[in-house]
């Protein structure tokens, strides 16, 4: 007896087919997005990171609520290949990548290595204020990263 007929006469699996079909060919409605408030999304950034990121992950809940709270951090969003960083700028600020990933390009057209959730980006030429010596671009997916301006640095300091 073959059991992958396709014989007429057995119709087991019609409501198995009916319901396969359903909404075939229609887009499927995308999620409700999630509405965050600032201080929701902050948090939301930083726990993503918290226990990956060498600036974040030995944070209290009241210290990273603190950062939150007296806004000492900012989030910036990049598309697909809009530049983070550019090459021969001093960026005043250094960031956390939560969401997506990042790219190093020198020259335009040579990748030299890619940025996953947790690294961190802009630190170095802003310590040192000396310009980058490559561009740094969001990747396909896009880039979300919670950044710490130098300003905000010299505050937290004093």
């Amino acid at each position: 007896m073959n059991t992958f007929s396709d014989s007429s006469d057995d119709d087991s699996d019609a409501p198995a087919r009916r319901y396969a079909d359903r909404g075939a060919g229609r887009p499927r409605p995308e999620p409700p997005e999630m509405v965050f408030n600032r201080k929701e999304r902050m948090h939301q950034l930083l726990g993503a990171v918290q226990g990956i990121s060498p600036y974040f992950c030995g944070l209290t809940y009241r210290e990273a609520n603190s950062l939150v709270e007296l806004e000492y951090l900012e989030v910036l969003t990049a598309a697909n290949n809009e530049p983070v960083i550019e090459a021969g700028t001093t960026p005043a600020w250094f960031g956390v990548l939560c969401q997506g990933s990042l790219v190093y390009m020198k020259e335009l057209s040579k990748q030299l290595a890619t940025l996953k959730i947790g690294d961190v980006v802009g630190d170095l030429p802003m310590i040192t204020r000396q310009p980058s010596p490559v561009d740094v671009k969001a990747g396909w997916e896009g880039a979300t990263l919670l950044v710490v301006k130098l300003k905000t640095l010299r505050v937290l300091n004093s």
